[in-house]
This record gives structure tokens, C-alpha cells and sequence, in this order.
């Protein structure tokens, strides 16, 4: 979950690059996960490089469990998209077969 805040995260959420993160894992599909976070004031975190992707990876979490993030191929299958609209990018270092959409 991504957040942004004028001064400081709130309890449970922790800064990176002037923004505030939290990881919430709990067993929701992807439209489960982001309208928890936009009824959180926030959206699915967007990793558009590698430091914010190992960034998230470090977030403490109470099982190593996967984690949805806001990249979607809503609008077309296999054309991927963050959850701004914008296009993928140049950024694509993934886990094998992913970006994935059907389950995490």
C-alpha cells in the first residue's frame, strides 16, 4: 500500500522517498487489495525501479507471503499498466513468470 503524506506516515507505515508504505498481506484478489487501500486514502505501491522494488521488499511483514502491487493488464491482457494508467516502462526486473495477473 502506497500513501502520501505532507509531514510524517501514520502508525504502521514507514517512508521511502517521501512517501509512506505499508504491506498488508492478507488473502485478497487484486480488486480486494486495491480498494483496501484506497479506502485507506492510498493506492497499490508502484515499484518503477529497482530501489523502490527491493524497498517493498524489506517491509516487515508478519509471513513471507507475496504481496499485490499496482500493476494491472485490466484494460488488455498481457499489456501491463500501473495503476496511474501509465504504461509499464523500462523496468522489468521480475520473478519468473511475472508480471502476472492471476494470482500475485
Amino acid at each position: 500500500m502506497h500513501h502520501i503524506f505532507p509531514e510524517s506516515c501514520p502508525e504502521g507505515y514507514t517512508t521511502w522517498r517521501g512517501n509512506c508504505y505499508k504491506a498488508v498481506v492478507s488473502p485478497k484478489n487484486f480488486h480486494e487489495a486495491a480498494a483496501a487501500c484506497r479506502e485507506d486514502g492510498g493506492t497499490l505501491a508502484m515499484p518503477r525501479d529497482a530501489e523502490t522494488n527491493a524497498f517493498l521488499t524489506t517491509l516487515p511483514v508478519r509471513y513471507a507471503l507475496p504481496f499485490w502491487i499496482g500493476l494491472h493488464d485490466q484494460r488488455r491482457e498481457g499489456r501491463f499498466e500501473w495503476m496511474d494508467g501509465s504504461a509499464l516502462g523500462d523496468y522489468n526486473s521480475w520473478g519468473p513468470e511475472r508480471p502476472n495477473s492471476s494470482g500475485g
